[in-house]
């Protein structure tokens, strides 16, 4: 992911996407970025990917899919 976002920040996509990053790819380059360390008050023994990453790919989705 943190490839693919380096991808969309470089001046070739942005000079064909206005400077911007498509939301939905940002959306899911946060998601992907709250797994990967521990939050405060996190049980270290919790999967990172299933209590973070997971549910906020679901809700990108979900968004996506209604419109």
């Amino acid at each position: 992911m943190n490839s693919l976002f380096l991808l969309a920040t470089s001046p070739d996509f942005w000079a064909v996407t206005d400077d911007e990053v498509p939301p939905i790819l940002f959306a899911v380059y946060q998601a992907f970025d709250e797994g990967e360390f521990h939050h405060s008050g996190d049980d270290t023994c919790l999967s990172l990917e299933v209590l973070y990453t997971q549910p906020l790919i679901a809700k990108v989705l979900e968004r996506n899919h209604a419109s």
